[in-house]
This record gives structure tokens, C-alpha cells and sequence, in this order.
């Protein structure tokens, strides 16, 4: 997490044109939701300080409801936030 917000503090001290990336699983989402939702809000937070956006990462398909549901948390208070959906990711069908 403390890289992400070093780079958002250097996007904003040169005046780059530039956001950031992240990878949920990286802030904690696969150890505990709730764990992973306080890293990222956190860098989200800290873009929307810099006026800067943050897109989050879709990863494998065990975690794809979950990024979603990390995604709808935090549009509640954020703007500057955003998934990005791959379109092949093949999702398992529990029967």
C-alpha cells in the first residue's frame, strides 16, 4: 500500500498525467475482505486527495465477486475508482 501512495504522491509533484493500478489481491482481498476494502480505500482515498483515479485490477475468477463487491463499497464514497474487466476471464459454474 505504501508504494501505491508514494506514486501518487510523485504523480501529483511532477504533474503527471498518469493514475495508478492495483491489484486487489496484493492489499489483502484474498486474506479478508474487510482487510483488503481498508488497504485499497485507503489509496483511493489518497487519489481522490491528489485529484486522481485508481483502477482496480480484475484477477482470477475465485476472486471475481469478490472485487466486485470491494468495487460497490467504496463507489458508496468514491468517484475516482474503477475495475477493470477482462473480457475472457472464465468463471466456474458451481452446479
Amino acid at each position: 500500500m505504501k508504494d501505491a501512495l508514494n506514486v501518487l504522491e510523485t504523480i501529483s509533484t511532477f504533474s503527471l498525467k498518469a493514475n495508478i493500478s492495483i491489484k486487489p489481491t496484493q492489499m489483502g482481498l484474498a486474506i479478508d475482505e474487510e482487510f483488503g476494502y481498508q488497504q485499497v480505500s485507503t489509496i483511493v482515498k489518497c487519489a481522490k486527495e491528489y485529484n486522481n483515479f485508481v483502477r482496480i485490477d480484475m484477477e482470477d475468477s475465485p476472486y471475481t465477486d469478490a472485487t466486485f463487491r470491494l468495487l460497490r463499497k467504496l463507489k458508496q464514497d468514491y468517484d475516482n475508482v474503477g475495475v477493470v474487466v477482462q473480457a475472457y476471464l472464465k468463471r466456474l459454474t458451481m452446479m
